[in-house]
């Protein structure tokens, strides 16, 4: 095994006082969604879970939905609507706006992880000739947040998973030994665009 460097990220001047941010902060997933939920349903609205956009209509007053939930239609008047619905949003084709972006072969991966026995606060990437995967820590008590690529085709092995274990494999081979990982608070597959 060649170990070869293939490039080099220079954090050195991230604490540079004329950054308005100087530092990395990184949170995981699962902690990431609760701080929105909480301020969503503290300050704006509440979340509904299994719901699903069927109509977006708008004027320069309101913007009209119908949301369809459990088999039942609901019928709101708001003043905003935000499409974070990904590749194929419906809030994006309902205001007649395209995706023009063009999907990159194979299939990546986000895993937060716990690994009690590694305190490792620098930032890792691996590039070899078979995938790539990053290794960001989110804290110094063990938890990291696992990026890579799973598989290089247009579409998920017939055998795809889900949960840490349809990545174990994969990781474990890319770092050349296994990931002692305890557990996996959150996960997720998708395409890159």
């Amino acid at each position: 095994n060649q170990e070869k460097l293939l490039g080099r990220i220079d954090f050195s001047t991230i604490e540079h006082p004329e950054t308005p941010f100087p530092f990395i902060h990184l949170l995981g997933q699962d902690r990431t969604e609760n701080i929105l939920i909480s301020r969503l349903t503290e300050k704006a609205c509440p979340v509904l879970w299994d719901t699903r956009l069927v109509a977006l209509e708008q004027d320069d007053h309101y913007a009209r939905v119908t949301v369809e939930s459990n088999g039942v239609l609901q019928h709101w008047k708001c003043l905003w609507v935000i499409g974070a619905d990904g590749k194929n949003s419906r809030v994006r084709s309902s205001m007649g706006v395209a995706f023009e972006g063009k999907r990159y072969r194979g299939g990546y991966f986000l895993a937060d992880v716990h690994i009690p026995d590694i305190q490792n606060r620098n930032i890792h990437f691996f590039v070899p000739e078979k995938g790539l995967l990053g290794i960001f820590p989110l804290d110094d008590k063990g938890h990291y947040r696992l990026m890579g690529r799973l598989y290089s085709a247009d579409r998920p092995p017939a055998d795809h998973e889900s949960g840490y274990e349809s990545v174990k494999a994969k990781v474990d081979e890319l770092l050349g030994v296994e990931l002692p990982v305890r557990d996996c608070t959150w996960i997720s597959f998708f395409g890159l665009h």
